[in-house]
């Protein structure tokens, strides 16, 4: 039976990515106590100063760039040279872990309230940064390891490379000009 057909491939993603949140989760409720005691002791909440800035600024579309495209390139790049599972399974648990951390924040500064609008926040962009990361992911362990020396690639992964970055792109777009309106929406209600 191939990988394909078992699923393989999405029951690592699932020990990779669950745990994550689980370990985001602890560290959040150690190691970041004082950060997020003051968050939640500030006067003007996350959502307040949220609402209050114009996300359609050139400097936001550059923070977006730099921090959507650039790990992803950093993780193509890493995955061409040879080590493309590898930097699947540690991407997915800095993922989790991220979402771990930033869930118990939002919830810890405005309760079940925060993690409701933290998730909220997170949509609709994220829906394809997901589905472009579980598609390298499912590229990398779908098939029997057959690493090449970099350069070499076959046009297939090249494709899928290419159909990350073009999903990635898009996501970025949803977020600058989807997501922003959304989130206006969201907080008028906080």
């Amino acid at each position: 039976m191939s990988d394909k057909k078992s699923g393989t491939w999405l029951r690592i993603w699932i020990v990779c990515f669950v745990p994550g949140i689980l370990l985001g989760c602890i560290v959040s409720g150690t190691l970041l106590q004082p950060v997020i005691a003051q968050l939640a002791g500030a006067k003007e909440s996350f959502f307040y100063l949220y609402g209050q800035q114009d996300p359609r600024e050139s400097a936001y579309l550059l923070y977006l760039c730099r921090s959507r495209l650039l790990p992803l390139g950093m993780v193509l790049t890493v995955g061409a040279l040879g080590w493309r599972r590898q930097i699947s399974v540690l991407w997915s648990v800095w993922l989790g872990f991220s979402l771990g951390v930033y869930l118990s924040v939002m919830g810890a500064a405005s309760g079940l309230t925060g993690v409701f609008a933290g998730i909220m926040l997170l949509f609709p962009q994220w829906l394809l940064y997901g589905s472009g990361y579980l598609l390298y992911f499912y590229k990398s362990f779908a098939e029997k390891s057959k690493t090449q020396s970099f350069p070499v690639k076959k046009p297939a992964d090249l494709r899928v490379e290419i159909c990350c970055i073009l999903i990635h792109i898009t996501g970025m777009l949803l977020e600058y000009y989807v997501n922003s309106e959304m989130i206006k929406n969201i907080l008028k209600n906080f």
